[in-house]
């Protein structure tokens, strides 16, 4: 069967490409290399690899004519594949995070590498543009990889285009709600800077009691994690922003069963606050919110919206076994984007905001809030 070669890019994809001028949307990992395993060995894996993969072998562009943004395969040649060596001073993670060169999607694929030697010990340096791949796939993409590495024959399905417009066919601009009716954080512009689009981001280490509290709750009620720690975080944004609609990313996997892809899966769902609410009937509603998307894998999701959202929350956990990711924008995507990250049994709560429109203290202030909504949520 024929691969597809080409598809519009989807909603989230068209909007990643639109800021190709600036350094964001990147997705920086770091591999240590042990000792027995030599550059050459690495480079060749990471060239099966990419081979395999039409969705990493791409090229983007913009139709005036039409007002189409396409991505169109784009055959990567082996003879011209070559992965330059640098040495460093610092940690490769420093280098990363420094790093303000961009990905130019316009003159080259959606990806660059480079080896680099650090105290003596040898890193290969990944930096995928998330227009072409999301965190489920580079989970994928390293399995593949190490297999490669390690000699191990695997029967990798291709990834092509046909994902990308399945989400296209699927795709409406049709919305219940008004952008009056979003979720903006109240009593702004105190002691805020000048730094439009700068980003400032506040980590907070959740308690190891703290961890153990949600665990006890999602165990109790029958839920995930996530339902707790959103349902958590709804209670905040109740009690500290006005409006009532706030944007969560999903994922058009569980819609799609492309569980094995690689590739960008991205989407934007919205979800309305009910003010008032027990916070246990919140958690309770968001799993079954979850659940019922999750098994009407066929069905349209009913709070999906192509509108941009000032206030955006993410659920993520660590499925990396070899690469370490580091996160490196400065830039925002959002106004106040709230991000629970779990990682080695350890949860943290990232809150990257405007900081031309929102305070430190404002944003201390709902993390605060936060440790009291949990240390009150009795089950």
């Amino acid at each position: 069967m024929d691969l597809l070669q080409s598809s519009e890019l989807t909603y989230i994809q068209r909007k990643m490409f639109i800021c190709n001028q600036l350094p964001v949307y990147r997705l920086p990992f770091i591999y240590e290399i042990p000792e027995p395993v030599s550059l050459k060995e690495v480079c060749t894996a990471l060239l099966i690899t990419i081979q395999e993969c039409q969705t990493l072998q791409t090229r983007y562009t913009y139709d005036a004519e039409h007002r189409m943004f396409n991505q169109v395969y784009h055959r990567l040649d082996p003879h011209q594949f070559e992965i330059p060596q640098i040495y460093l001073d610092e940690h490769p993670e420093i280098y990363l995070k420094q790093r303000k060169e961009m990905i130019d999607l316009t003159k080259e694929y959606p990806w660059r590498t480079q080896f680099a030697e650090y105290k003596q010990k040898m890193y290969l340096l990944i930096e995928f543009h998330h227009i072409c791949i999301d965190g489920w796939g580079i989970r994928n993409f390293e399995s593949m990889f190490m297999d490669h590495l390690a000699g191990r024959s695997r029967n990798s399905p291709d990834s092509d285009f046909g994902f990308y417009q399945r989400i296209n066919e699927l795709q409406t601009n049709k919305s219940s709600f008004t952008k009056e009716e979003f979720l903006r954080l109240s009593g702004q512009n105190m002691h805020v800077t000048t730094k439009k689009g700068h980003l400032e981001r506040l980590i907070k280490q959740l308690k190891p009691e703290q961890f153990q509290h949600i665990d006890q709750i999602s165990t109790l009620l029958k839920v995930t994690r996530n339902s707790v720690f959103q349902g958590l975080w709804e209670s905040v944004l109740e009690q500290t922003c006005t409006g009532s609609v706030y944007g969560t990313i999903g994922n058009w996997r569980m819609s799609m069963g492309a569980f094995h892809e690689i590739g960008c899966f991205v989407q934007m769902q919205s979800r309305r606050i009910v003010r008032g609410r027990d916070i246990l009937a919140t958690i309770k509603q968001i799993s079954l919110d979850n659940l019922s998307a999750f098994a009407e894998r066929s069905m349209e999701p009913p709070t999906r919206c192509n509108m941009d959202h000032p206030v955006v929350y993410s659920y993520e956990e660590d499925m990396f076994r070899y690469f370490q990711y580091i996160p490196a924008d400065n830039l925002n995507k959002f106004e106040l984007y709230i991000r629970v990250f779990l990682v080695n049994g350890n949860a943290q709560i990232e809150i990257e905001y405007n900081p031309s429109q929102y305070s430190e203290e404002q944003i201390r202030f709902m993390l605060d809030l936060m440790d009291t909504t949990l240390k009150n949520c009795l089950v």
